[in-house]
C-alpha cells in the first residue's frame, strides 16, 4: 500500500513538527484483510500513543454508548473504531457532533442533556463499505486512507516477512504459489501459509515444502486460482450455459445476496472468471471456461 504508507508518513511527520495529535478523525477504507487494522496499530506506534483501543462499531448501539466510549479515552490515546459501517444514523450524528464540539451529550433524568468535555485523542474509523457512512461524517474526516488489493509480488514479500518472524523454514516456491492463490489479500495468503505449516508439523516435518503446500491446498479445497469449494461449484454449474442469479442460488442452495456480495463481487468478477451479459445472466469468460473444465476433470490444483 505505497500510497497509504506515504500519506501516513507525511501526516505523522507534520503532526510531529507541529507538536500536535495525528489527523483526527481518519477514515481507513478498503477490502477486508488488506491491512487497515495493522495500519492503525502502526499509526499508534509512530505517534507514541498513550493507549491503543479497538472498539467494534456494532457494540455502540446508542449515542450514550458512544459518549461512554469517548469519555474513557485518555489524552493522546488512539481509538480504532472498526467496521464503522455498523454505526446507526443516530450514533453517526452523535459522533460528528462530538468531533465538531469536542464534547459529548449525556441525558439526565428530568433535565436537559449535559455537555461533557472529552480528552484530546485520535479517532480512526475503518470500513469496507464507505457508502454506509453519512456524508456529514465522511466530510469531517481530515484524512482518508484508501486500501486496495495487493499484487502477487507484494503478497510474496508479506508471506516471507511472516515466516521469518515466526522462524519457519519455507521452500521459496511455496511463497510464490501461495501469493498466486492469495486473491490480492494478505490475510488469505497468511491463512494458507499457516495451514501449510500445520500440515507439515502433523507429519513431524520442520520445513514447509511444495509437497506439503499441495497437500494443504487439497485439504482446504483451494485451487490454483484461489477458489474454495463453493466458488468451484459455481463455475462448474455455468459450464451448462449462462444462468440468472435466482437459478444459481437454487442450484447452490445459497441466498442470492450471499452469491452477489460474497462469491461474485469478492473475487469471481474481479478475477475475470465470470461476467454478466445484457440480461444479467452470469457467463463464464474464456479464462473461467478453461478453469471450470479443469475442475470438472478433478484438476486445477497444480
Amino acid at each position: 500500500q505505497t500510497h497509504v504508507r506515504n500519506q501516513v508518513i507525511t501526516a505523522v511527520d507534520a503532526c510531529q513538527q507541529d507538536n500536535r495529535l495525528f489527523e483526527s478523525p481518519t477514515l481507513l477504507v478498503g477490502p477486508g484483510g488488506c491491512g487497515k487494522t495493522q495500519t492503525a496499530r502502526c499509526i499508534a506506534n509512530m505517534v507514541a500513543a498513550t493507549e491503543f483501543n479497538t472498539v467494534l462499531a456494532q457494540s455502540l448501539k446508542t449515542p450514550g454508548d458512544l459518549a461512554a466510549c469517548f469519555l474513557e479515552q485518555k489524552p493522546g490515546a488512539v481509538l480504532f473504531l472498526d467496521e464503522a459501517s455498523g454505526l446507526s444514523d443516530a450514533v453517526q450524528l452523535a459522533l460528528y457532533l462530538a468531533i465538531d464540539q469536542r464534547k459529548v451529550f449525556v441525558n439526565a433524568k428530568g433535565s436537559s442533556p449535559i455537555a461533557l468535555d472529552i480528552e484530546p485523542f485520535v479517532l480512526l474509523l475503518a470500513t469496507t463499505h464507505e457508502f454506509t457512512l453519512n456524508d456529514s461524517l465522511r466530510q469531517r474526516c481530515r484524512l482518508i486512507l484508501r486500501f486496495t488489493h495487493y499484487s502477487p509480488q507484494e503478497l510474496e514479500q508479506i508471506a516471507k516477512h511472516r515466516a521469518a518472524a515466526l522462524e519457519w523454514n519455507v521452500a521459496p516456491e511455496v511463497f510464490v504459489e501461495a501469493a498466486k492463490r492469495g486473491r490480492g489479500t494478505p490475510r488469505l495468503v497468511l491463512r494458507l501459509l499457516n495451514a501449510s505449516q500445520r500440515t507439515a508439523r502433523a507429519d513431524g516435518a520442520d520445513t514447509i515444502t511444495m509437497e506439503y503446500f499441495r497437500k494443504t491446498c487439497i485439504l482446504e479445497s483451494i485451487d490454483k486460482e484461489g477458489l474454495d469449494s463453493t466458488e468451484q461449484r459455481y463455475l462448474q454449474i455455468l459450464l451448462d450455459g449462462p444462468l440468472r442469479l435466482n437459478m444459481l442460488a437454487a442450484k447452490l442452495a445459497l441466498p442470492k445476496r450471499t452469491i452477489e456480495t460474497v462469491i461474485e463481487s469478492d473475487y469471481l468478477i474481479r478475477s475475470g472468471l465470470i461476467e454478466k451479459d445484457g440480461q444479467s445472466k452470469r457467463v463464464l469468460t474464456k479464462k473461467g471456461l478453461r478453469h471450470a473444465k479443469l475442475l470438472s476433470k478433478g484438476e486445477g490444483y497444480e
